[in-house]
């Protein structure tokens, strides 16, 4: 009984192992989906999420794909904001990366390649971070996709990651976003009160019927 059971744990722990060990990162645009008016800014991240532990990035040439007849490519800034904007292929911020971004009709094709060992990328690095920042702007109404495809990830021994793919789109509308927060508010007590007092004064006023 106690070796079948050492059995079955062992497995389970094995198989726990492996699966955790074999993550897929995953690349994605953030937020996934979002809807602005026409003529606003919309912004995007792409990010990598779920590096398997000793695993760093070490190069990335990726492609954003939209409709350029809803939008239209504004900035673009490598880092994470949430890290001070700092590139995480140049984690100590001394510009000892590679990096270009090529916007053209209806795509952005974005390369960074890091000039660091691999085990000072592995100390850096967290699993998940933000790889850049993309700014647009509206053009029309309609719904644009946001497709993100790999040309190449890897470490910096050109050793090939893989990775699954989360695109995202944007929704632009040809009207002012409302906030339906303020539409559903109940009257203030000031502006209740203003209209209880302007009511008696209303009655206050109303000609007197006079009996005989």
């Amino acid at each position: 009984m106690n070796k079948a059971l050492f059995f079955v744990s062992s497995t389970v722990l094995f198989f726990l192992f492996t699966t955790s060990s074999n993550a897929t990162p995953i690349l994605s645009i953030s937020p996934e989906t979002q809807t602005v008016s026409t003529g606003a800014t919309v912004l995007f991240d792409v990010n990598i999420t779920g590096l398997a532990t000793g695993i760093a990035l070490g190069a990335f040439d990726l492609n954003i794909n939209f409709d350029s007849t809803l939008l239209s490519f504004d900035t673009m800034a490598f880092g994470d904001p949430l890290l001070r904007g700092i590139d995480q292929l140049d984690p100590l911020n001394l510009g000892d990366s590679l990096s270009l971004s090529t916007p053209s009709f209806g795509l952005v094709n974005l390369i960074d390649t890091s000039l660091y060992d691999q085990a000072t990328l592995i100390a850096a690095q967290g699993s998940s971070f933000t790889l850049a920042v993309l700014s647009f702007n509206t053009l029309a109404s309609g719904i644009s996709p946001i497709t993100l495809s790999i040309n190449s990830l890897s470490n910096v021994n050109a050793t090939t990651i893989q990775a699954a793919i989360q695109s995202g789109s944007v929704t632009i509308a040809d009207h002012p976003i409302l906030n339906t927060e303020k539409l559903n508010t109940v009257p203030e007590p000031a502006t209740f009160l203003l209209l209880t007092l302007s009511g008696l004064v209303f009655l206050l006023k109303q000609p007197r019927k006079h009996f005989i």
